[in-house]
Formats: structure tokens, C-alpha cells, sequence
């Protein structure tokens, strides 16, 4: 029995010091990724430069923001995100390019289902560019495939019937060019 009692206080003390490693390294490497990933996706975002949706959708699913800066639309310059089903709006944050943008398409969910948008907001360095609501919010936005308007009143209401649903912003051509391109232009 005193020789098991033995082995037990040898292996306690290198368990714990390895525990204590892997945890040590678990962490700094948990760091790295989210400093990696901030790098990549968040860094536009928390420097203010961001397109917010406020949306809310009874289905899960993705949408997908593709902005156009004289390389046609392409999934290299898009933002693809997860859409949470809610009986209340959420908001969803998409970072900008540091390009300029000529155009937006948006995608709003990545299968059937239906959706009301009720603000689409633009913002560059803190600041709010464009605020997009209501009948203004409706004007703006130009389906292209597999979306059906229901209502536009008090927000965009529609339908997705497919797979892959888009509709264009048509604020894009006029604002955008304008003024955000001016903005990003001077970061």
C-alpha cells in the first residue's frame, strides 16, 4: 500500500504541472485566434466603419452583404453572416471594405422563409452616413430574384422563395458614390 501511495504523490505534482501547461497554452492560443480573427473581420467594425441591418426573420439562416468596388459582385468582397429566427428586430453588423463602394447587394436569408427589414444604417469612422427607414428604406431597395414584397409599411416586409434571394440597393449609385466613397477615400 506505501508503494501506491507513492506513485500517487509522484504523479499528482507532474499531472498538475501539466494540466497547468495545457491550460497556460490553451489560453495564449485562444488569444491568438480571437487577435487573428479581430484582425481579419473586426477591425473595421470596431474602428466604426460598419453597415448595420436591423432585420428579423421567423427562419434561420445566412444573409450575405456583397459589395461592389469595380470588381463586380464576388464572394471575396462579401460578408457572410448568421441569421438568428426572432419575433423581435435584431441588429447584424457588417464591416465596410476599405474600398470604395459602388454598390450593395444584399442577400437576406440563404433559404425560404419570410423577413421585415426595418433599418439599414451606414457608418464610417463613427459617424452615421446614411439611415435608411420606412418608405425611404422601401425606395432603396430593388429586388432582382426569388423575393416577393408583401408590405413596405411600417417596414420592408418580403418573402424569400428560393434559395438564394437578392435585391440590389439603388442608394448605392447615388449616395455612396457621393459620400462614402469620399469618406473611405480619406481614411
Amino acid at each position: 500500500m506505501k508503494m501506491f501511495s507513492e506513485k500517487m504523490s509522484v504523479q499528482t505534482p507532474v499531472r498538475a504541472s501539466f494540466l497547468k501547461i495545457l491550460v497556460v497554452f490553451s489560453a495564449a492560443l485562444s488569444v491568438a485566434v480571437c487577435a487573428i480573427l479581430l484582425y481579419v473581420y473586426g477591425y473595421r467594425y470596431l474602428t466604426g466603419d460598419y453597415l448595420a441591418i436591423e432585420m428579423k426573420t421567423s427562419v434561420p439562416g445566412c444573409g450575405q452583404v456583397f459589395f461592389d468596388t469595380g470588381l463586380k459582385y464576388n464572394e471575396g468582397q462579401s460578408y457572410l453572416f448568421e441569421i438568428r429566427p426572432s419575433s423581435d428586430f435584431e441588429t447584424y453588423h457588417v464591416p465596410l471594405l476599405e474600398s470604395p463602394i459602388k454598390s450593395v447587394r444584399f442577400d437576406p436569408l440563404s433559404n425560404r422563409g419570410d423577413f421585415e427589414i426595418k433599418s439599414l444604417t451606414g457608418t464610417v469612422r463613427g459617424k452615421k452616413v446614411v439611415i435608411l427607414k420606412g418608405d425611404e428604406l422601401a425606395q432603396q431597395i430593388v429586388p432582382q430574384r426569388q423575393i416577393d414584397i408583401i408590405s413596405i409599411k411600417p417596414f420592408f416586409k418580403g418573402i424569400s422563395t428560393g434559395e438564394d434571394p437578392i435585391f440590389f440597393m439603388s442608394m448605392a449609385m447615388s449616395f455612396i458614390e457621393k459620400d462614402w466613397a469620399a469618406l473611405l477615400a480619406n481614411w
